[in-house]
């Protein structure tokens, strides 16, 4: 797991779209105040059907890893969340 750099952390703090991540969980994530893709609809953002989002409009969504931020448009399929036990 590679550590965020303080500039990203900042970019992510100071974005002016809610934000979110399609991982199988993040705690990392959580922590920043990204979503997982899952709430979308939830905001009114996207609808769902089985296990694809159907953005209404641009979602925002981030890799921690590579440290980006990408504009989503399309259909994307949803990563589900493990239940930590």
């Amino acid at each position: 797991m590679q550590s965020i750099s303080e500039t990203f952390i900042e970019r992510i703090k100071n974005h002016s779209h809610p934000l979110f991540y399609n991982s199988k969980g993040s705690t990392r994530a959580y922590k920043l105040g990204i979503r997982h893709l899952s709430a979308a609809p939830l905001a009114g953002l996207a609808t769902r059907q089985g296990n694809s989002i159907y953005p209404k409009e641009i979602i925002y969504l981030v890799d921690l890893d590579k440290q980006s931020i990408k504009a989503i448009s399309n259909k994307i399929k949803l990563i589900n969340i493990e239940t930590i036990k």
